[in-house]
């Protein structure tokens, strides 16, 4: 049986937000219909905890978080070192209101001037939001080396994402 991992708390979660706010590749991997996990890299966008990304609706992925909201990310700091980075287990779901997509847009482009933004015309692609419950950091928090687990209290999926 596995431990609850303790809460996280404020210093660990500037740090992890630290190091979101400096990356901004992740590897997802989500469940297959087969049970198989299927791992693939994107870009992001977050805001706190919360990241937000693009797939086209076309993609597996796509129609494996429709099946299965329940995926796992993974970014390694490129400028924290080899042994610097962060894992975390949440839920993926689809913001389909035009107006928070907007929003996001605008905040995108504040803080990543030369990005694209997430809404490219017509329905072939997918705007969607990890919220993790699970974080894993090595080397992430109070500069230990050896992995730290925190859970975060369930927030609904379906919550909006908050406004800055």
């Amino acid at each position: 049986m596995t431990e609850t991992p303790p809460p996280l708390h404020r210093r660990a979660e500037a740090a992890v937000v630290e190091l979101l706010n400096r990356e901004r590749v992740m590897t997802i991997a989500v469940i297959r219909d087969d049970g198989w996990p299927q791992a693939t890299t994107v870009g992001y966008y977050n805001e706190g905890l919360d990241l937000y990304f693009s797939i086209a609706r076309s993609s597996q992925k796509f129609v494996n978080l429709q099946a299965d909201s329940r995926a796992s990310i993974a970014i390694r700091s490129r400028s924290g070192g080899g042994s610097t980075g962060l894992s975390m287990a949440g839920h993926v779901v689809e913001i389909t209101d035009p107006a928070v997509a907007e929003s996001l847009n605008q905040r995108l482009l504040e803080r990543y001037p030369e990005a694209h933004v997430y809404s490219p015309s017509g329905a072939a692609v997918a705007l969607l939001r990890f919220r993790p419950v699970i974080v894993s950091a090595v080397g992430v928090a109070l500069d230990r080396s050896d992995p730290q687990t925190f859970r975060i209290a369930e927030r609904d999926a379906k919550d909006p994402p908050a406004e800055s």
